[in-house]
């Protein structure tokens, strides 16, 4: 009969107050620690737990696996999130995904020492063996069990180091791109600025020139000149600066009208 701390040595250790029901067994997608420590081995072979000892911990192997899969869960929820976040945090989000590239790179070393332990069922440590053949038939289907668990978990890990690489490319295309798009817009705004001086430009030359000193803001003993003179001057000036600013896209235009008529003529 099965009782709590019954393999611990000395019978003060064995706790005969407390009974389970046939229905309490050990679920490594529903188990804990708690319930590890109560139901460990209840749907163990007894017979074949007592001859083969990767058998025996065959539970164990199961829990871990789904450990590790809920931690791979809990990485790639990380990583939505991550991968979603804004350009200001870009910078947190990169060392984010280093640092589970980095964890995960770690699982993947010890899943491969797992599967070796799993594969070789413990030869280099000369684990006890199920001597019968319905042992040893029971024994390899759960050793195989377990192959096919940690096999995929090693699968995932891989896809998940190749994903945090291809997120983390994206993500640094992403600020790159974002660094583009401010350095257009600043290129941008400088040029409405310079063209905004440009503007003023023959403005300040023809009124340093004529000094202002016109007959409408001059007294009577000031230039005879009118102001329209230094008007029709600046017209003149801001025209031929305009020209000076757009004569590449008017050369542009004016060599596609002339080659659409030449064109037309053949």
């Amino acid at each position: 009969m099965y009782r709590p701390k019954m393999a611990l040595i000395g019978p003060t250790f064995v706790d005969e107050s407390t009974t389970y029901e046939p229905s309490q067994t050990f679920e490594p997608t529903k188990g804990s620690l708690d319930s590890l420590s109560r139901l460990f081995g209840r749907q163990l072979n007894a017979d074949c737990a007592q001859q083969d000892a990767f058998y025996a911990l065959s539970e164990l192997f199961a829990l871990s696996a789904f450990s590790v899969n809920q931690t791979f869960n809990l990485v790639e929820q990380c990583m939505n999130s991550q991968v979603n976040s804004s350009i200001e945090d870009m910078q947190i989000s990169l060392e984010s995904l280093r640092q589970a590239n980095n964890f995960i790179n770690g699982r993947v070393v010890r899943l491969h020492e797992t599967l070796a332990h799993i594969r070789t069922r413990g030869s280099h440590a000369k684990w006890p063996r199920a001597s019968t053949t319905k042992e040893q038939e029971l024994a390899e289907s759960v050793a195989n069990e377990s192959d096919h668990s940690y096999q995929h978990l090693l699968n995932r890990a891989t896809s998940l180091t190749n994903r945090i690489k291809s997120e983390s490319e994206w993500l640094m295309h992403k600020a790159m791109l974002n660094e583009s798009q401010r350095a257009f817009y600043q290129g941008y705004n400088m040029t409405r600025i310079t063209f905004l001086a440009f503007l003023f430009i023959p403005l300040s030359f023809t009124a340093s020139v004529f000094g202002m000193n016109v007959i409408e803001l001059a007294n009577d003993d000031g230039p005879k000149l009118s102001i329209w003179y230094w008007v029709v001057v600046s017209i003149v000036v801001f025209a031929a600066g305009l020209l000076a600013w757009y004569w590449d896209k008017i050369k542009h235009l004016i060599k596609k009208i002339f080659y659409s008529d030449t064109a037309q003529k053949n």
